[in-house]
C-alpha cells in the first residue's frame, strides 16, 4: 500500500476513534463516537487537504525563493548564475526590472478578495479567503479587490536564454515577456523540465521574489503525511459575528517581516470552557472569512507560528460556525520557501485548542 493509501487508512481510523483523545480543556475525557456524517465530512476535507498539499505544484513542491535585489539577474542552476536555482537549466535567462510610468491601480490578488486577500476553493467546499502572503494552500495559490498597489513601481521582464526549452503559461517561450506577479490579474508561469518545474513571481509589499517549484522536490516525494487530534464535535462551535466599521483593515505581518493591511470585516466571538473568546477575521463583509490564530498548543503539539481556519460567511442572524477540527498549518510548516502571514496579537488565545492539524513531522 502506498503512502497515500496508508494515510487514508490512518485517517479513517482516526475518524472512527475521534473521541479518544485527552481533552485538556476541561471537557469530560470519556470516549464519544462522532456523528457519522460529521466524521465523513471531515475525513473528506482531510483527504482534499492532503491532495492539494502534495499535488505536483502544491506547497510541498517548493524548492526555492529568491528575492530580486538588483535591476537585472541572470538565473539558472549553473554556478555562474547571479541567482542560482536548485533545479532547471544551467542558464535559464535574464530577469530584469524597470520603472513603469503608469499611475496607481487596484491590483487584484490571485489566493484570491479583499485587501491583500486571495480567494480559491477550500478543502471543505466553497471559497477560501486567504492573505496574499501565502495564507493557505492556496488552492489559493493556490486566493478580488486588493490593497491599493502603486503600479508606478517596477515592471519585471524575463528574457529566455537562446535554445533553452521553456514554456509560458503552457505555450513555448521564444522571446522577451512581461513577468506578471501573483498580485496581477493573470500571473505568469514559466515551465521547464517537461512541465515538472515551474517559475513564478511573487510580490510582497514593494519587493519581488522568484518562486521555484518542482514535482520531484524532496519535500514532496518524502512527505510524511498529516497528523490530527482526534475528531471532537465539541470543537465545532456556533459563534457570533461582530462586524467592524466599513473599510477597516488589520495589519498582518508575514514570516519575512513584511506588513500588509488586510480587509477586516469583523470578529467572531465564541464560548469555550465557560469563557468568551474573540478572533479577528480577514475578509470582506458578507463573504467567506479567514482566521489566523495561535493558542496554547502552538509550539506544544501544533505549529509554533500558529494555524489557519476558513469560515463560511455569517448567516442572516450574524452567526457563523467555527470547526476547529479543520484548523490547518500554514505552508511554512512544510517548506522554508513560503511567506506565511502570522497571527495578529488579537488572535493569540490563552486557550488550548487540541483540535485540528498537529505540527508537521519532517523526515529525518
Amino acid at each position: 500500500m502506498g503512502r497515500m493509501g496508508r494515510w487514508l487508512g490512518l485517517g479513517l481510523a482516526a475518524a472512527a476513534l475521534a473521541g479518544c483523545g485527552d481533552r485538556k480543556s476541561g471537557q469530560d475525557a470519556a470516549v464519544v463516537q462522532p456523528d457519522p456524517a460529521f466524521a465523513a465530512d471531515n475525513q473528506a476535507w482531510r483527504v482534499q487537504r492532503y491532495q492539494e498539499l502534495t499535488r505536483p505544484d502544491g506547497w510541498t513542491s517548493l524548492v526555492g525563493l529568491h528575492w530580486l535585489s538588483l535591476k537585472a539577474h541572470y538565473i539558472g542552476s549553473g554556478a555562474d548564475s547571479g541567482i542560482r536555482l536548485a533545479v532547471g537549466p544551467a542558464k535559464m535567462g535574464l530577469v530584469s526590472r524597470r520603472r513603469s510610468n503608469a499611475g496607481p491601480a487596484l491590483a487584484p490578488d490571485s489566493h484570491r478578495g479583499g485587501a491583500g486577500l486571495a480567494r480559491t476553493a477550500s478543502p471543505g467546499g466553497g471559497l477560501r479567503v486567504a492573505p496574499q502572503a501565502d495564507g493557505g494552500a492556496h488552492r489559493r495559490q493556490s486566493s478580488g479587490d486588493a490593497t491599493l498597489a502603486s503600479s508606478d513601481g517596477d515592471e519585471v521582464w524575463f528574457t529566455p536564454e537562446p535554445g533553452v526549452a521553456l514554456t509560458v503559461d503552457g505555450r513555448p517561450l521564444v522571446g522577451r515577456i512581461r513577468f506578471h506577479s501573483d498580485r496581477d490579474p493573470q500571473p505568469t508561469t514559466i515551465g521547464f523540465d517537461d512541465g515538472k518545474g515551474l517559475l513564478t513571481l511573487i510580490r510582497r509589499g514593494d519587493r519581488h521574489a522568484l518562486r521555484l517549484k518542482h514535482a520531484d522536490a524532496p519535500s514532496r516525494t518524502g512527505f510524511t503525511g498529516l497528523d490530527y487530534w482526534p475528531l471532537d464535535e465539541s470543537w465545532r462551535i456556533k459563534a457570533r459575528f461582530v462586524p467592524n466599521a466599513a473599510g477597516k483593515t488589520l495589519p498582518i505581518v508575514d514570516i519575512v517581516g513584511i506588513t500588509t493591511e488586510m480587509a477586516n470585516a469583523g470578529a467572531v466571538e465564541f464560548e469555550r470552557d465557560g469563557h468568551a473568546w474573540r478572533l479577528q477575521a480577514i475578509g470582506e463583509p458578507g463573504q467567506e472569512l479567514f482566521v489566523i490564530f495561535a493558542d496554547r498548543t502552538s509550539g506544544h503539539g501544533s505549529y509554533p507560528a500558529g494555524r489557519y481556519i476558513d469560515l463560511p460567511a455569517p448567516d442572516a442572524n450574524g452567526e457563523v460556525t467555527i470547526d476547529f477540527n479543520r484548523a490547518y498549518n500554514p505552508p511554512c510548516a512544510f517548506t522554508p520557501f513560503a511567506t506565511c502571514p502570522l497571527p495578529p496579537p488579537e488572535n493569540r488565545l490563552d486557550l488550548r485548542v487540541d483540535a485540528g492539524e498537529k505540527n508537521y513531522r519532517k523526515p529525518h
